[in-house]
């Protein structure tokens, strides 16, 4: 006789593209399908725009809207993201069990995701107990242990588990049920890392929108304003090599 696993509630933050819905749609529906909950995209161009939960098998899913994603400049660039962070814990009112900083394994040791790690801990902070840090396009645990000591480095002492969720729509037949093959294999893995970890559920204390952390807002309005000024320039200089280009 086996015993059945309980409901566990994971809230997942990250930047653009870094595989939050994916990982939002396999935990709640048990793989990625054209008309999953979350949307997912082929690369960085889909991405979330606003908090979707999902409950779903054995999992309560809150996926959120990718940090570094919004258009505009200074405070109207920074407030939108704020007030949805605040709507994510709202809406965990029973706590969740892990609050996961999700980064793909290509970008793990940019100072983007550094910068926007510090963030993410001073949002969270009383919250350290349930901290993880979930790496996508992570196919084994080799890899992990192998760079622990960088992870460390970058992200603390803090539990990491990993994943890879392959989904192509435009691939053959073949290609997709191999892709589908490596999600299930990843999936049971992710969750046996995340049930390991034996926690409780817990509401993250946050102030209130009017109280909240002068220095924690500061911090969000300088990273959200490098990311904003990086993808300004990265804009110019592409339309310059093309007027150069077709000229």
């Amino acid at each position: 006789m086996t015993l059945e696993t309980p409901v566990q509630s994971i809230i997942l933050i990250g930047k653009a593209g870094s595989g939050k819905s994916s990982i939002a749609n396999m935990l709640s529906e048990g793989d990625i399908t054209p008309q999953s909950m979350c949307e997912v995209g082929d690369d960085a161009q889909r991405v979330t725009s606003n908090i979707t939960t999902v409950k779903g098998r054995k999992w309560t899913v809150c996926d959120t809207v990718g940090l570094g994603d919004l258009e505009g400049e200074g405070k109207k660039a920074v407030d939108p993201a704020l007030d949805l962070l605040r709507e994510a814990l709202i809406r965990g009112k029973r706590g969740f069990h892990h609050i996961a900083y999700v980064v793909p394994l290509g970008k793990l040791t940019t100072t983007e995701h550094k910068n926007l790690y510090a963030l993410f801990k001073a949002t969270f902070a009383g919250a350290e107990e349930n901290f993880v840090l979930l790496i996508t396009h992570c196919p084994d645990r080799r890899w992990v242990d192998d760079n622990m000591e960088v992870i460390k480095q970058i992200f603390g002492d803090i539990p990491v588990a990993w994943c890879s969720f392959p989904f192509y729509a435009f691939r053959n037949s073949r290609r997709q049920e191999e892709d589908r093959e490596e999600r299930m294999k990843s999936l049971t893995g992710l969750e046996e890392q995340l049930w390991k970890l034996n926690r409780m559920a817990t509401v993250p204390k946050l102030s209130d929108k009017e109280t909240a952390d002068d220095t924690t807002k500061e911090n969000f309005e300088k990273a959200l304003r490098f990311f904003l000024m990086v993808g300004e320039f990265i804009t110019k200089a592409v339309l310059v090599i093309l007027e150069v280009v077709l000229h």
